[in-house]
């Protein structure tokens, strides 16, 4: 290391004094170049499934703790911001190899990342033809976590022929496609996507617990369903929202659940509107949804325990609607709604 030397002289008393340092830091271009550690990133989409903001991570090499870590992350508002996270992909793990799968951030069930899913693979071309309609409508099959059955989706760039398609039986459902052809699909970033939920697991319970509250059990989801024309409506500009919600769940038993929601709802005419209270465990997250898909799953459920089963009307705290109709099928639901692409690229943690 070099030295320098620096002379002072005390003009009052006529002394000098010599002094000798080493400096602080050696000359920038003596140091030797060192790499920068590489920043992790991971490839997303970021899907609005009527009015949900919705990450969808495109690893498959993520552990369930992992992909926790990671969404609590990508949710904050100053980085991607989101109300969830799923990642998509194909796993040869799984005897069903040639559908795709979609894990939640806390291995829930959740509707509209299902629906959201349909959209990225219609657009892949991943999706088959579903021939039933005047207008195209593609359809197949995904993994979605919380659901051990398949659940079938489809696909449409008109909402009425979606509506038509989902009239069909399963066998009239193709899979999907086994290469992605994106020619294949559609290309608009807003599409209407549906997705065909199987309301008969032995799991499934819709049980009321006092006047105006039910609690619903489906798979990989529970909802405390709060009528608020019989109980007050919280404050949902501040935070009088989590502490009510807070309630509700140890009133209902669903504390300790992985994944529940607390609904508010309201009748208006012959629809109903819903404030969401969703809480993932595994992410310690809670969030006012702009949009909930097994809520208003729950809500026609409970509704049409009595009245005869027909399709629902949900407005959404985003303005959209989600329309919830029985499938061709016994114990099987439809839910379908407009879904919009807004991004696509690359995370930086």
């Amino acid at each position: 290391m070099r030295t320098a030397v620096l002379r002072l002289t005390l003009i009052p008393l006529g002394v000098s004094l010599l002094i000798t340092f080493a400096p602080l830091f050696e000359p920038l271009q003596k140091k030797s170049p060192s790499k920068a550690k590489a920043m992790p990133s991971f490839s997303f989409s970021k899907v609005i499934p009527s009015g949900n903001p919705t990450i969808i991570l495109h690893e498959p090499a993520l552990s369930p703790a992992e992909l926790a870590a990671l969404s609590s992350r990508l949710m904050q508002p100053l980085h991607i911001g989101g109300e969830q996270v799923g990642a998509l992909y194909y796993t040869d793990a799984d005897e069903r190899a040639n559908l795709p799968r979609l894990r939640m951030m806390g291995g829930e069930f959740c509707v509209n990342a299902t629906r959201a899913a349909a959209l990225l693979l219609a657009r892949q071309g991943r999706l088959a033809d579903v021939h039933c309609s005047d207008a195209p409508v593609w359809g197949g099959s995904l993994l979605v976590s919380g659901m051990e059955q398949p659940v079938l989706i489809l696909v449409s760039r008109d909402g009425s022929a979606l509506t038509r398609a989902a009239t069909l039986t399963d066998s009239n459902l193709a899979g999907p496609c086994s290469d992605p052809n994106p020619e294949r699909g559609p290309q608009e970033v807003l599409l209407h996507c549906a997705a065909r939920v199987d309301c008969s697991a032995p799991e499934t319970l819709c049980r009321p617990l006092r006047p105006g509250i039910t609690l619903v059990h489906m798979p990989g989801m529970s909802h405390a369903l709060i009528d608020a024309d019989e109980q007050p409506l919280p404050d949902l500009e501040g935070n009088g929202w989590r502490r009510a919600s807070a309630d509700w769940r140890s009133e209902c038993g669903l504390s300790a659940a992985p994944a529940s929601g607390v609904i508010w709802f309201q009748r208006e005419g012959t629809a109903f509107r819903i404030w969401p209270a969703l809480e993932v465990k595994a992410t310690l997250s809670e969030h006012l949804e702009s949009a909930c898909g097994s809520a208003s799953l729950a809500l026609a459920l409970w509704q049409w325990q009595h009245t005869q089963a027909g399709p629902i009307d949900v407005l959404q705290p985003s303005g959209e609607t989600l329309r919830v109709f029985p499938a061709a099928e016994p114990g099987r639901a439809w839910i379908s709604g407009p879904v919009l692409l807004a991004a696509e690229g690359v995370a930086h943690i």
